[in-house]
């Protein structure tokens, strides 16, 4: 009995997934008042209520295509997913950034990798001569993340299952609904699930030691709140290698103790135009690196 509910299951999960090109094409009024109109009233009862429900089902992915010629493997009723599917991709300005800032044979770190939209996108801008050293603690994702650099024939992007923090040892990994918001510290409102996990964490300045000190260039990190630790584990590789870094700080007093923190290092910030409201450049201005980060 349970096994024909299962394949009845499937066959409608199927055919769901089979007819969303229709379902969504039918929706675009709906999707461009979402990713287009400016009043934000209704939206969330819109995505809740209209747009969530008629998704393939949870656990069902679409493969995106992303800047750099490379492409990554989301699944429909997650986040990036979802906002890739209404904006075209994720976070574009962003990822062009990251592009920009690197060049074949450039060494660069994914802190809070996912399941690895930036890495990928990052691992080919540096080429098989560079390297990307990609961070994520998250079981789940871990493997995702694993799977979309295969994808790719990243093989140089070295994967760290691991948190960073400003010592080494075990912490408690807190989960939530939607793989893209797991934190070391509290996970937002309304997203727990109420699991967690222990992690192992890492000080970046040892990550760094072992591999042998490279030249950094370029960091990217968005560790949902944990941004603090992961800094003051890393200042010798800061006051080394002075990395641009592309940081997410979700409020104001977040964003003013990162200034705090790396203003010792003569770090400046800056918000790109077309960047999300919680992302920012830190750029140490007398870098080696000529290139300009803003």
């Amino acid at each position: 009995m349970n096994s024909a509910i299962n394949q009845l299951d499937n066959t409608h999960s199927n055919r769901r997934e089979r007819l969303f090109p229709l379902i969504w094409s039918l929706l675009l009024p709906i999707r461009l008042y979402l990713s287009s109109f400016p009043v934000q009233r209704g939206k969330g009862i819109l995505l809740r209520h209209v747009v969530t429900p008629l998704l393939p089902p949870p656990g069902a992915e679409f493969e995106l295509r992303l800047p750099g010629e490379v492409r990554i493997a989301l699944r429909y009723r997650e986040t990036l997913g979802l906002s890739s599917l209404l904006y075209g991709t994720f976070e574009l300005a962003e990822l062009e950034f990251a592009r920009s800032r690197l060049r074949p044979g450039d060494d660069a770190m994914d802190i809070g990798a996912n399941v690895g939209i930036f890495s990928v996108v990052m691992g080919a801008a540096v080429g098989r001569s560079g390297r990307v050293f990609a961070f994520e603690p998250a079981p789940g994702n871990i493997v995702r993340l694993k799977k979309n650099l295969e994808r790719n024939g990243l093989d140089h992007a070295q994967l760290f299952p691991c948190a960073l923090g400003e010592a080494d040892g075990q912490m408690t990994l807190h989960l939530a609904t939607d793989p893209a918001y797991p934190s070391l510290l509290e996970v937002q409102s309304g997203l727990a699930d109420g699991t967690s996990v222990s992690v192992p964490v890492r000080r970046l300045d040892a990550v760094w030691e072992e591999a042998g000190r490279p030249r950094i260039g370029f960091v990217k990190m968005d560790v949902e709140g944990a941004e603090a630790a992961v800094i003051r584990g890393a200042t010798g590789l800061l006051g080394t290698c002075h990395p641009t870094m592309l940081i997410e700080a979700n409020s104001a007093e977040q964003l003013e103790i990162l200034r705090d923190l790396l203003a010792p290092f003569a770090y400046q910030v800056e918000q790109p135009a077309g960047f999300a409201p919680h992302n920012f450049v830190f750029y140490h201005p007398q870098s080696a690196d000529s290139r300009e980060p803003v």
